[in-house]
């Protein structure tokens, strides 16, 4: 993934950039419309306002990319976390122990971790969370940040990209009481065959369908199911496919050990 230009952002994109520093935002796509670097961009911009910035997501890979993109930019510093790390850090200044007694269980127990703040009178002690991927985050967690933590979030959650079932919906993001909705309209990393196939995956979304930029690639994605050859035969498939038209090839399995 490589961070676009600020010179390359357009108009909706440059809304979320621009947002006031000291308000809290909801930013909801679709994929493709940049959510992720955007999330770097707000980052950065609300830093360069003298901000204490934290930028929160889920799986350390994101984590890792976004402290790395966020080296490319200019100016403005800010953390890079997974939310697990922010939570455990979090809890061991404010309240001088890990969560959970620190058995190192990763379910989080939300109403006892915000009783123990609740109860050392901890308030808000970070200017601004920047939260990514946050269909992906618990809601317990939104309303302990929401409470303790920060006095201003931006996140950005795409429903329909949710990849464990304890994440979070719109419902639960509006009961932050957030006023500030953008939504981008704009898929900026796929054809438009790619964006009607992912389509095809949300026929319940409540939103339309983002808008394609790329425009056609005159190759039609095609779903080929393994049935009656084997493995070697596809990777055959694949190989000539790769020599022939070059690109990208995508392979969906049910688990690593497949592949």
């Amino acid at each position: 993934m490589k961070l676009p230009l600020l010179s390359e952002l357009e108009d909706e994109q440059m809304d979320v950039y621009t947002h006031p520093a000291n308000k809290s935002v909801v930013v909801v796509g679709p994929p493709g419309s940049g959510k992720t670097s955007l999330a770097i961009w707000r980052a950065l911009f609300v830093a360069r306002q003298g901000k204490d910035v934290v930028l929160v997501t889920r799986n350390r890979m994101l984590a890792a990319m976004a402290c790395q993109l966020a080296r490319e930019g200019e100016g403005g510093t800010f953390e890079t976390m997974t939310m697990h790390a922010f939570v455990w850090q979090d809890c061991i200044k404010s309240i001088g122990a890990p969560p959970n007694g620190g058995n190192g269980d990763y379910t989080l127990d939300w109403p006892e971790i915000s009783k123990q703040y609740r109860a050392r009178g901890i308030q808000r002690h970070i200017d601004q969370l920047i939260i990514d991927e946050g269909q992906n985050l618990p809601a317990g967690f939104f309303c302990w940040a929401n409470e303790f933590c920060a006095s201003t979030m931006s996140i950005f959650a795409d429903e329909h990209q949710t990849t464990i079932d304890e994440g979070s919906t719109m419902q639960d993001l509006r009961k932050l009481e957030i006023p500030d909705w953008l939504r981008l309209v704009f898929n900026h990393r796929n054809t438009e065959e790619i964006a009607r196939l992912s389509a095809w995956f949300h026929k319940d979304r409540k939103l339309p369908q983002a808008i394609a930029r790329r425009g056609p690639s005159g190759d039609v994605p095609r779903i080929i199911e393994v049935t009656s050859f084997g493995w070697e035969d596809l990777a055959q498939m694949a190989a000539d496919r790769l020599s022939n038209a070059g690109g990208s090839i995508g392979v969906i399995t049910y688990g690593q050990a497949d592949v």
